[in-house]
């Protein structure tokens, strides 16, 4: 019975077409214990909403049963993303008569274009000030449908909530535990198979997010229609073409590189416009650097691109680059090539329960 409740939390981000499950164990220093790429059926995750409980309950008991893995009891920690959750960041002048979260709930109601009856809501104190001595708080709110959904699974598979976290600090809390902190802006950016995620951070603290809505699938669906063929062959032209295993058709080079170069001015877009706002917490900082994450980021000559565009050096993430692996169960070359659609996953494995945003 002991064993039962100090196993580690498993992480699930379950995405609009995958389930990343991790694992990590340890103290301080982590080391990956478990790690699955579980496909989804189309259609059961929509914008960050999971439209299909039962289908994704299904292939996660499916998972468990073919790799013997016992999941009565486990603690799971789950993800919100899309339109699911709201992020916002805002400075909270000091009220002796007022607590924090009454000032918090209260500028949520007016910054969420949401019923705050429809919204699971809390807040994170980042424990700074601005230059004019205010709090700075993020405010977070999750559509209670997207949290349904998430339970439904979890408890489908009998195991039980740990932590409920979001994408975007997933992705920074990952970023930090692997690359540290900059006195510099910084991009994170989650290219999934639906959407992409632009995140600004700034000495580990949260700056702004904005949601994309071009992904993965979007090279896909346009190279289908372009080709006249079925997505099925053409996620493999697209891959085989990204991954360098087949040389692309002119047609396939063309129509990546125009899906590339709209993803590529919608993210300069996004970084001007926090920079140059006046929602701009980090006035006169510097943007220096972007790093991708997502199982669509190595999509061909994205990174190339994108580094041209913000003029800044891009990279893409390693999730496992501090963490401890045993490369005989997990191949060095398998991670190279698909370890960044562990982002959100790591990003999960790494908090303990009570851990809030």
């Amino acid at each position: 019975m002991v064993e039962l409740f100090s196993r580690s939390l498993l992480a699930l981000d379950i995405g609009s077409s995958s389930i990343k499950l991790v694992e990590l164990a340890g103290g301080r220093q982590k080391k990956v214990r478990a790690m699955a790429h579980i496909a989804l059926p189309p259609g059961v995750v929509e914008n960050g909403v999971i439209k299909d409980p039962a289908a994704a309950q299904e292939q996660l008991k499916d998972f468990f049963k073919a790799n013997r893995i016992l999941p009565f009891g486990r603690r799971v920690c789950v993800t919100l993303s899309g339109n699911a959750v709201i992020i916002k960041r805002v400075a909270l002048a000091p009220d002796k008569d007022k607590e924090l979260a009454e000032q918090a709930y209260y500028a949520a109601e007016q910054h969420f274009q949401h019923s705050m009856n429809d919204l699971e809501f809390d807040f994170y104190n980042t424990g700074s000030l601005n230059e004019r001595g205010e709090i700075n708080v993020v405010l977070v709110g999750a559509k209670r449908e997207a949290i349904d959904g998430l339970m439904e699974i979890v408890h489908g598979n009998r195991m039980k909530i740990g932590v409920v976290e979001t994408d975007v600090f997933a992705i920074a809390n990952m970023f930090e535990y692997n690359y540290g902190t900059s006195e510099t802006i910084m991009a994170l950016i989650n290219v999934g198979a639906s959407c992409t995620q632009v995140t600004l951070v700034w000495r580990g603290e949260y700056l702004y997010t904005r949601e994309v809505a071009v992904g993965g699938n979007e090279f896909t669906r346009r190279l289908a229609e372009a080709m006249s063929i079925d997505v099925v062959a053409a996620e493999v032209a697209k891959i085989g073409a990204s991954n360098f295993t087949q040389d692309p058709t002119e047609v396939v080079a063309r129509i990546i590189s125009e899906t590339n170069d709209q993803l590529v001015s919608e993210i300069q877009t996004t970084v001007a416009y926090y920079l140059q706002g006046s929602d701009n917490t980090a006035p006169g900082v510097p943007f220096t650097n972007a790093f991708l994450a997502g199982g669509a980021c190595r999509t061909l000559g994205f990174e190339a691109a994108l580094a041209a565009a913000l003029q800044v050096p891009v990279a893409i993430i390693n999730p496992f680059q501090n963490l401890q692996v045993n490369h005989r169960k997990f191949p060095p070359e398998e991670l190279v090539l698909e370890g960044q659609k562990y982002g959100v996953a790591v990003g999960l494995g790494l908090r303990n329960m009570g851990d809030r945003l």
